[in-house]
């Protein structure tokens, strides 16, 4: 599945809440967006190099 369409179905599945956000399109600014998690105290973030595929692992 492309990766547009699997943000697309992460996106959908669940609605954004003070500890829970969304953040789509966000390039060479890793480390200043884990700095907002840190400093907001989320439980963690969740990122995917956009130069690597993606694969099940089984």
């Amino acid at each position: 599945m492309p990766l547009i369409e699997r943000k697309q179905l992460l996106r959908d599945s669940f609605d954004d809440t003070a500890l829970l956000v969304y953040a789509s399109g966000i390039v060479t600014a890793g480390a200043w967006v884990f700095e907002q998690v840190k400093a907001r105290d989320f439980e963690g973030m969740l990122a995917k190099r956009l130069d690597l595929s993606s694969r099940s692992v089984a």
